[in-house]
């Protein structure tokens, strides 16, 4: 274990990160030896704050603590480091104690590795562990790297490098490999990608020891190509079915030798690629389906577990809960405290702690997932969230911790700003107070039309009580058909929240732009309420177009149609004012990462699959599932969906699509003129919809920065009205 003094000396490091070396210069971290773990007191006056503690993650929970409510500071994703400080920081008038009422406070998802840190780079993920840390996270499911330890494995078992390489999936697809879903789909990835990958988990893994995050590795669990049959001719396989099209990986028995000795192979593996450096491994059978049949459940369990037990005597296995899994049966054999069950349906399904009554005594974290596939609606729960953790803790002993698994990041920022205060309070929160400091520290000061705007979205986006995957998808973004009720297949069906609320609040920041310009998060704010606001007009503008278009009311459907577009322009123009929502700083990414390969062309289609159709023809359910309110995206991909749709819909109506600026320009017929799928069937979209993935250039160049916000002004006129 790491000596306290390396503690203080990573939180000097990371100080250093996050404030520069002037900033960090007025911080002193000072060994706490009467404290204990998850524990900081600060203390000091003027340019010299005293933090002690006795971990690094209390350490910078200390100095986050101090930076939030003391100096009105912010830090979140957007923010740029080194943060600025004033040249005299406040001095405290006592000192502050915190002591985390929490064991664990555990953060990511598996998604999270594919819908957001796909192609993340060392400076990317420095910034997020600084993060993780700064808000009280000390466990953290790791997955980069173990697509090697994986692959090695299965190499030692014997399998051709070219076998392997057809089993596992592409670089954006791995979530759904390590949980069991999918296989085979995707990049082939060069041997240079394996390496790389391990060296960026070093790095990852050092950080987070360093500062006193554990990670959760992927567990051995049995998953293994169909192929390894061929291998070993008696080989005991339980097939898995599909997984929204794709094959699932086989699962070997519990009963074949082969399982013990694969076990031992992959957990040696592990040790000498990545170390061992946990006693968290997480194991997700039959999750979202499988088949169970063959296998005697608790005998399945205890072997899993049992390998565990034979690597790290210690072992925990980290479970997520999600709709039926896990399936309770699989831990009858194996002592309750060895287990910790990730609670993601809590707070998305009301009172899902007494429904699952504490999954029969087994520890469990309180961990939503929150984001689902990158969609940036407007989405959470505040005031559940600041109790219903607290108030479970009171009444339940097997509540271990507080989590968050989203599926993706870089979203909604005041969720998470209020999650991580809650990692260290013992108290709930008045959210009504906690969002007037919120808005000072997030824009730099405040007034009563702020002030009064995020109580109006408090109220409403920010106060779902519905369960429900996300919030409120924008029409823009959908695959034009007639009778949208979603966006993504398990998408809300309706707006759980008075929309004039979202208005509301958009016009009040919108009044104090020139007051709040030089924000940074005013500007993202302005930007994000905007959106939602045209988010929600889109639903009643496409419902306008298809009760006009029901009527045979040509001129009324002219109308709508051209109100529509200019909704679609607008929206592009609006998220062109904030990086944050913008298709081409993911696609550089992408793009820079298969170019270091000689892979560029493949590295932006296997990105564009994923934000559009998800994967190929097979998984027609899961089209638009990541679909992101960005520039370039909307401008491009939802704009020209859209106007395709609404040509065919002029022409069936008898006038020229010329006459509406319409352009259907592709013809839909081969060389032997043979028809194509009929335009609006899911067959013809998907072939649209890959070519679009397929044309290198296929979105919009970022447009001239509208200094003036014509963009704006336009958008109120339109909501006026």
């Amino acid at each position: 274990m790491k000596s306290q003094r390396k503690a203080a000396q990573a939180a000097e490091e990371a100080a250093g990160r996050i404030l520069g070396p002037d900033g960090a210069a007025k911080f002193i971290f000072e060994e706490d030896t009467k404290g204990q773990e998850g524990q900081f007191r600060i203390a000091g006056e003027g340019n010299s704050i005293l933090i002690k503690a006795c971990d690094g993650v209390s350490f910078l929970c200390g100095l986050n603590w101090y930076l939030k409510h003391v100096c009105k500071k912010q830090i979140t994703w957007e923010t740029r480091f080194p943060l600025q400080l004033p040249d005299r920081l406040p001095s405290l008038p006592e000192e502050i104690v915190m002591q985390s009422p929490y064991r664990y406070r555990y953060y990511l998802n598996y998604c999270t590795y594919s819908y957001t840190m796909a192609f993340w780079d060392w400076d990317r993920w420095e910034k997020e562990l600084d993060l993780m840390a700064l808000g009280g996270v000390n466990l953290a499911l790791s997955l980069t790297g173990q697509e090697t330890v994986i692959r090695e494995t299965l190499l030692a078992m014997g399998m051709t490098r070219e076998a392997v390489e057809r089993y596992l999936p592409g670089c954006v697809y791995y979530a759904w490999f390590f949980m069991g879903n999918m296989d085979s789909f995707g990049l082939r990835m060069p041997e240079q990608w394996y390496q790389e990958r391990l060296e960026l988990a070093g790095k990852i893994h050092r950080r987070m020891l360093e500062l006193g995050i554990t990670p959760v590795l992927p567990g051995f669990y049995g998953i293994v190509p169909e192929s390894i049959g061929e291998i070993y001719p008696d080989v005991k396989l339980a097939k898995q079915g599909k997984w929204c099209g794709f094959s699932r990986p086989s699962y070997l028995s519990d009963k074949d030798p082969l399982f013990s000795r694969m076990a031992e192979i992959y957990y040696r593996k592990q040790k000498e690629l990545i170390g061992d450096i946990t006693p968290f491994f997480a194991a997700e059978p039959f999750h979202e389906g499988g088949r169970r049949e063959d296998f005697q459940i608790p005998e399945y369990g205890a072997a899993i577990y049992g390998e565990m037990k034979k690597y790290r005597e210690d072992a925990v296995w980290v479970i997520q809960g999600w709709g039926e899994n896990p399936v309770l049966s699989l831990f009858e054999r194996i002592d309750k405290q060895s287990l910790l069950i990730l609670n993601l349906l809590s707070a998305r399904i009301q009172d899902s702690s007494r429904i699952t009554e504490s999954f029969d005594g087994i520890p469990w974290i309180y961990c939503p997932v929150h984001n689902y596939g990158g969609r940036n609606s407007m989405y959470g729960f505040l005031r559940t969230m600041a109790r219903e953790p607290l108030e479970l803790k009171k009444r339940d002993n097997n509540l271990a911790g507080i989590g968050l698994a989203p599926e993706a990041l870089e979203t909604n920022p005041v969720f998470y700003d209020l999650f991580w205060d809650m990692t260290y309070r013992r108290e709930p929160v008045q959210i009504k107070e906690w969002l007037e400091e919120y808005v000072e520290r997030r824009y730099g000061g405040k007034n009563e039309s702020v002030v009064e705007a995020w109580r109006l979205l408090e109220d409403s986006v920010y106060n779902s009580f519905v369960p429900q995957p996300g919030g409120a998808e924008s029409y823009l973004c959908a695959r034009p058909g007639w009778g949208i009720t979603s966006v993504s297949t398990w998408g809300p069906k309706q707006v759980n929240y008075d929309t004039e609320f979202v208005r509301r609040a958009g016009k009040l920041l919108y009044g104090q732009k020139d007051r709040f310009e030089d924000s940074d998060g005013f500007v993202y704010d302005l930007v994000d309420v905007t959106r939602q606001a045209l988010a929600n007009e889109s639903r009643i503008l496409y419902n306008r177009m298809m009760y006009w278009l029901g009527q045979g009311r040509k001129e009324k459907f002219r109308e709508a149609v051209k109100r529509f577009q200019k909704l679609l322009r607008i929206q592009e123009q609006v998220l062109q004012r904030h990086p944050a929502f913008s298709l081409e700083r993911y696609l550089k990414m992408a793009a820079s990462w298969g170019a270091h390969y000689g892979m560029e062309t493949e590295f932006l289609k296997e990105a564009k699959t994923l934000l559009t159709t998800w994967g190929d023809e097979r998984c027609d359910v899961l089209h638009d599932y990541s679909a992101r309110e960005w520039s370039g995206l909307t401008g491009s991909f939802y704009a020209r969906r859209w106007e395709l749709f609404l040509a065919e819909q002029i022409r069936q109506f008898g006038q020229t699509a010329a006459e509406d600026g319409l352009n259907l320009t592709k013809d839909w017929e081969d060389d032997e003129k043979k028809t194509k799928p009929m335009m609006g069937d899911s067959a013809w979209w998907y072939q649209w919809e890959k070519e679009w993935i397929d044309d290198q250039y296929s979105f919009v160049d970022r447009e001239e920065e509208n200094e003036n916000g014509e963009a704006f002004e336009e958008v109120y006129r339109i909501l006026i009205l």
